[in-house]
């Protein structure tokens, strides 16, 4: 008698169904994707303001000791050192925008993605992605403070026999090709990344719904909407996010080709097109 109450009550459950799938999965896809849209806001603030203010405000804790170390290296010699110190305030500059632009990544996974995979744990609240994201400006603060400045501290107290240096006319050279490959990277992968990133991201909407859509059993289009939701509100400000990654790369392209030139000049100078060129 159990048995034919079992198979009873199994044969009137019906898994194209979406009111069942509903009753059967007690909705959590959907309310994972609610719990995300509502945790993402505190968690990105958090994050974000979180992150940039500790970056900012440790900047001069990372001007000292970068400069300490660089002084106080004996890795390299006295020219390297002058363009370090010629090179390092674009580089200390560019730090908190790049914090900030990691914590929207961070932010995103964390405060929206994060909610609708933690849903199915049986212990999982809301206040749960809040105190992750509070431990991550926590350790950010640690990581900023202590461990990053480890490393200087090794390559300050570096003392080489024979360090590694240029002379004076490859260090005027190493400067004005460092100058002309930022200028030109920049302004390729510019050019380039406008060209690309509003096709990639209508081809990456089309794949999106193309994939969806193409789900013939509705449990699993149930289950999965609430991913689909997400990806198609992730697509815009990632693809942007990208777009920026892809010029500071094109940037990035100015002090590769100066290096590439120590070792074969005319090699150092094609890297400068060809650089951003093989980053499209």
């Amino acid at each position: 008698a159990p048995q034919a109450r079992t198979a009873r009550i199994m044969g009137r459950a019906h898994p194209d169904n979406l009111a069942w799938v509903c009753c059967c999965c007690g909705c959590l896809p959907p309310f994972g994707l609610l719990m995300g849209c509502i945790t993402v806001w505190p968690v990105t603030l958090m994050l974000v303001v979180g992150w940039t203010l500790i970056a900012v405000a440790l900047l001069p804790h990372d001007i000292y000791y970068t400069y300490r170390s660089l002084v106080r290296t004996g890795a390299i010699g006295c020219n390297l050192k002058i363009l370090g110190m010629l090179l390092l305030p674009v580089m200390l500059a560019l730090w908190p925008v790049m914090v900030c632009t990691g914590a929207c990544i961070a932010s995103i996974g964390v405060g929206l993605l994060a909610p609708m995979v933690m849903i199915f744990d049986d212990d999982y609240y809301g206040q749960d992605n809040l105190r992750l994201a509070w431990n991550m400006v926590k350790d950010f603060a640690d990581f900023n403070y202590n461990s990053f400045f480890s490393y200087l501290e090794e390559f300050g107290n570096r003392r080489d026999e024979r360090p590694f240096d240029i002379n004076v006319l490859q260090l005027v050279v190493a400067l004005v090709q460092m100058a002309i490959g930022c200028v030109v990277g920049l302004v390729m992968t510019a050019f380039a990344g406008a060209l690309h990133v509003v096709p990639c991201m209508l081809r990456m909407f089309y794949e999106l719904w193309k994939a969806y859509f193409d789900i013939r059993e509705p449990v699993y289009g149930f289950m999965l909407f609430p991913f689909f939701i997400a990806a198609n509100v992730c697509i815009p400000p990632v693809s942007v996010l990208a777009y920026a990654f892809f010029m500071l790369a094109g940037v990035a392209c100015g002090p590769m080709s100066a290096a590439k030139s120590w070792h074969d000049l005319a090699a150092g100078w094609a890297f400068i097109v060809s650089g951003p060129a093989e980053l499209e």
